[in-house]
């Protein structure tokens, strides 16, 4: 696959973009430093963390260890949002942590407080998390396989890195 490439498209991508917002605040001088550029940071192997010490383990693949074959959807819903809320982030979610995956971009089942179906073994989701504060917004997402034992299996094997490409 291209996992090996994604950080050399990424920063292509922004590269592109950045020439892009800097042409455009040529021509509006008016919106100068109020266009920002943002990148992906995915495929990857592991939730990020939500805590400020990112060796804590409470804080890490909650999302994950929370989706079990044999749990009710919006019960798991509500504690990995919980975890968010518990964190100082609780404004900043915009909707359910999970949806499922196909040929669509966003698709059935969506796993919101609301759900009420059971979770159950060889289902695939995509953990799929966006918090968003007034004009910022951080948003990552990965697929999941419900396991019938266990927490849900990663599906993608690429490691999780934060590079702040501009602004």
């Amino acid at each position: 696959g291209l996992e090996a490439q994604v950080d050399a498209i990424a920063r292509a991508g922004v590269s592109l973009a950045v020439r892009e917002r800097d042409a455009f605040e040529a021509e509006h001088p008016e919106r100068a430093g109020q266009c920002f550029v943002a990148a992906s940071i995915g495929p990857t192997g592991k939730m990020l963390s939500m805590s400020p010490d990112i060796s804590d383990p409470a804080a890490r693949n909650v999302t994950f260890d929370e989706m079990r074959a044999g749990r009710k959807s919006g019960e798991v819903a509500a504690k990995i949002h919980q975890f968010i809320k518990d964190k100082g982030y609780g404004d900043a979610i915009l909707y359910g942590p999970c949806h499922g995956c196909g040929q669509m971009e966003c698709e059935y089942p969506f796993l919101e407080t609301s759900s009420q179906y059971m979770l159950e073994a060889d289902m695939t989701f995509m953990q799929d998390m966006f918090l968003h504060r007034g004009n910022q917004g951080f948003r990552w997402e990965d697929g999941l396989l419900v396991k019938a034992k266990g927490p849900a299996q990663m599906l993608s094997s690429y490691g999780r890195q934060i590079n702040i490409l501009d602004r």
